[in-house]
């Protein structure tokens, strides 16, 4: 899939998943941060001047990616895509392997030099940053990110939204709860009810 492509988000997971989309053939047209002054530029591409969801009309004739790091703001800015119609393209690194019986949804980016091995399962709005490792029958539920070099290894489970940190290892079939926070480098194993349980932290500012 190509053509044109609007990334929502201007911030340096946004840049990663531009130039990611480039390599897939998408022609980036710019980037919408309203944060950010109207005249910045991301990687030489200009940032709209006007919010697109004022403009439904002209969002259905283009494809949207939302490239922000927290997943409550990027699942929630997915669902207005979902609203409207648009459409929302699943992002994969040349560099990445996904096994063919891998399924990973809309709206999610597996970045460079990550593995997503057999019969794993990645939902939507989810990311898998660099050189992440999900092994086989895992399942990565809708807006969960895991972080650059995690390590999942089979069977993991990892709920909805939940954030698991960069260098982290999760032992086979491990559960992560629903907003869950495993902070960067720790080892999480089966029946740890610590990261089992729903929104031991809530999941803030992983845009960097």
């Amino acid at each position: 899939m190509s053509g044109d492509l609007i990334i929502l988000g201007a911030g340096g997971h946004a840049k990663v998943v531009a130039e990611l989309a480039q390599l897939q053939g998408w022609v980036v047209q710019g980037f919408f941060d309203p944060a950010l002054p109207a005249d910045s530029t991301v990687l030489g591409l200009p940032l709209l001047e006007k919010d697109p969801f004022d403009r439904p009309a002209w969002m259905k004739e283009r494809a949207f990616f939302v490239a922000i790091g927290d997943n409550d703001i990027r699942w929630r800015e997915f669902r207005r895509l979902i609203d409207i119609g648009v459409t929302i393209p699943t992002l994969v690194h040349p560099t990445a392997i996904v096994s063919p019986s891998a399924t990973i949804g809309a709206g999610s980016v597996v970045m460079a030099g990550a593995v997503v091995q057999s019969e794993a399962r990645v939902g939507e709005a989810a990311v898998i940053n660099t050189s992440a490792s999900i092994d086989h029958d895992c399942a990565v539920k809708d807006g969960a990110f895991i972080g650059p070099g995690a390590i999942l290894c089979g069977h993991v489970s990892v709920a909805e939204h939940a954030f698991v940190g960069a260098g982290s290892i999760v032992m086979p079939k491990a559960e992560i709860g629903i907003h869950a926070f495993v902070k960067a480098g720790t080892r999480v194993c089966h029946g740890n009810s610590k990261f089992a349980k729903a929104a031991i932290a809530r999941s803030t500012g992983h845009d960097e």
